[in-house]
């Protein structure tokens, strides 16, 4: 009857249309299938936590032609229903119908809504619908934020979030289960599982981002409860990025500089030590020139550590041998009581290198500062450290200082010779050489005196605070094998292992990502 009435009000609309229009469009609405649905609402009343309720509605064919039912599905399958009918494509001739079978299980509370989308080939509704409703008496866990982005965090700082789990349902919630994983992130609760919660009952975990490098970290929390859905997740990403980048290049010279101070005791004992120093200077020389012909000589035996040489000695000084080999056997500090506190001495003369200070001009910004000490007593400022920390200050950079002696060897000296105490530590603090002064022949500590005073720096001082895991090390444009150094954090160097450092003339980079202190 419908059909016939919406049939009588299409022809009223056409009155006034030629026999031939009419009869045109009248030939479009004969002949076609056409649908109907019933109930076209389905409510399944309120059900609890695993109850199942089952309904039907019959789809009609009420066309003169063959309805093409193509598809039977849900609009948006949230999990709350199910289409039980497993055909959803066939054909319903003329005044035939089926019924389709639709159930209800509430995987959350209160009301539930979908319906059923019934697609044919049907000329007056091409896209039939059944509304479903149903509620829901089940507990419900909500997590929230169920994402939560940090966004971008400086490496070396930390972001943290709060994340609440609460029942909203209507029945009791257990939790059962508490999963959590994410590179870079950490994740802390102080909830005794198995816990119930009531319904508008929380519980809180806490998540903290702390990214250890440039990219991408994603996290994920599963919880597993009695709710009807079991397990719900909720999902955290983060970015690292480090505050800056940085790349330092350091050259390696082709002849690197030596600074070379000597100071000497000038105690009566020492006669015999000043000639065989004096003595074998110029072996020394000889085994320095294999090194680095860009040295300069200072003996610092006078008052405040300045040099008695007359002159800095270099390898243009006219008689620098005979100069040195005098100023080695005389001078004395009448600012220093005992003639044995070499150290003392030694600090005098370097931080007396400033303009219109008496060892001006000594002391270069890229030379290697090599103190060569040498006593028959044991240092006797009582204050080593101090002293040697003076020295470094001064340098500014204690892989450029190198404090060595030629003093009596540990635990008892030697020879009547007392022990080196101060001067031994003084050297195991800069990484100098500590030789004993009761050998008779000093030719081989020439030679090792000479390399130590020209060595092409192994460490690297850094002028920004790395991210270790970032640095990567360079000479010459090779990545360096991370095993062929190590990071001194306390110095904030670079540090070559032995035999893998650099060679006169290359040029080491050092590029790496600068962490925040976040203070």
């Amino acid at each position: 009857m419908a059909r016939f009435v919406w049939t009588l009000a299409a022809l009223a609309a056409t009155a006034g249309c030629s026999d031939q229009e009419f009869r045109a469009d009248n030939d479009a609405l004969a002949g076609g299938p056409e649908i109907e649905v019933d109930p076209p609402l389905i409510d399944f009343g309120q059900l609890g936590r695993g109850e199942v309720a089952t309904e039907t509605f019959t789809i009609y064919s009420v066309g003169t032609g063959d309805l093409n039912v193509t598809d039977i599905r849900l609009g948006q399958d949230q999990g709350n229903y199910s289409v039980l009918t497993e055909a959803t494509n066939f054909f319903l001739p003329p005044g035939a119908s089926t019924e389709v079978q639709v159930s209800f299980t509430p995987i959350g509370d209160q009301e539930q809504v979908d319906l059923v989308v019934v697609e044919s080939d049907a000329v007056n509704a091409p896209r039939a619908s059944v509304d479903l409703i149903g509620v829901g008496a089940v507990p419900e866990l909500e997590i929230s934020p169920a994402e939560y982005d940090f966004g971008e965090v400086f490496i070396g700082c930390d972001r943290a979030v709060d994340v609440t789990l609460t029942n909203v349902g209507s029945d009791t919630l257990v939790l059962q289960d508490i999963q959590a994983d994410g590179a870079d992130m950490s994740y802390q609760w102080d909830i005794e599982l198995p816990t119930s919660l009531e319904p508008g009952e929380a519980r809180e975990l806490s998540v903290r981002f702390e990214p250890t490098e440039e990219q991408l970290f994603e996290g994920l929390i599963s919880v597993s409860s009695n709710e009807p859905l079991g397990v719900r997740e909720a999902t955290q990403s983060g970015r690292g990025r480090f505050v800056n980048y940085w790349t330092e290049n350091f050259e390696i010279p082709e002849d690197p500089p030596s600074d070379i101070m000597f100071v000497v005791d000038q105690s009566c004992s020492m006669g015999d030590d000043q000639d065989r120093l004096a003595s074998n200077f110029a072996y020394f020389i000889q085994n320095l020139n294999t090194y680095t012909e860009d040295w300069q000589i200072i003996v610092g035996n006078d008052s405040g550590g300045c040099n008695n040489a007359g002159t800095i000695l270099r390898p243009s000084t006219p008689g620098y041998e005979q100069r040195f080999q005098e100023a080695v056997r005389t001078g004395n500090d009448p600012y220093i009581d005992d003639p044995e506190r070499l150290l003392i001495t030694a600090d005098y003369g370097v931080n007396n290198t400033d303009p219109g200070q008496c060892n001006e001009g000594f002391m270069r910004e890229d030379a290697m500062l090599h103190v060569i000490l040498v006593s028959d007593e044991r240092e006797q400022s009582n204050n080593w450290k101090g002293h040697t920390r003076s020295i470094v200050d001064k340098k500014g950079d204690l892989a450029m200082t190198k404090i060595s002696a030629i003093a009596g060897p540990l635990p008892s000296g030697c020879s009547g010779n007392e022990a080196g105490t101060g001067y031994w530590e003084a050297t195991e603090y800069t990484g100098g050489l500590f030789l004993s002064i009761c050998e008779t022949d000093w030719s081989a500590y020439m030679e090792d005196l000479a390399r130590a005073s020209a060595v092409i720096p192994d460490s690297f001082a850094l002028a920004n605070n790395p991210w270790e895991p970032s640095i990567e090390v360079y000479i010459d444009g090779e990545l360096v094998d991370p095993s062929y150094w190590t990071w001194d954090d306390a110095g904030n160097t670079v540090v070559f292992n032995e035999g893998y450092g650099p060679e006169a003339g290359d040029i080491v980079t050092v590029s790496y990502g600068e962490y925040s202190s976040c203070d």
